[in-house]
């Protein structure tokens, strides 16, 4: 079975309006563009073999208010459960 984790992730240390925007633009694509790109290399090996899992890590956050970390977390999570849906295979 091949596994693929989606675990990487930082926060910042400032309230959003006194972050630099470049800094939070670097953020949204670690946290989206990053897992979206490998998830999306991923599913054709994947679906032939039937039998691998994608893990995308997120965080508590992801159902809370916490800035942009948890905007992002959400879209993970959202994500991941459509790509459960869309991509599970019967065993």
């Amino acid at each position: 079975m091949d596994l693929l984790v989606n675990s990487a992730g930082f926060g910042s240390p400032l309230d959003f309006e006194r972050n630099d925007i470049e800094d939070e633009a670097r953020h949204l694509r670690l946290h989206v563009e990053v897992p979206m790109r490998l998830m999306h290399a991923a599913p054709p090996g994947m679906l032939e073999r039937r039998f691998d899992t994608i893990l995308n890590i997120a965080s508590v956050s992801a159902v809370m208010p916490r800035f942009t970390y948890g905007a992002v977390k959400n879209w993970q999570v959202q994500f991941s459960r459509w790509a459960s849906g869309a991509y599970r295979v019967a065993a």
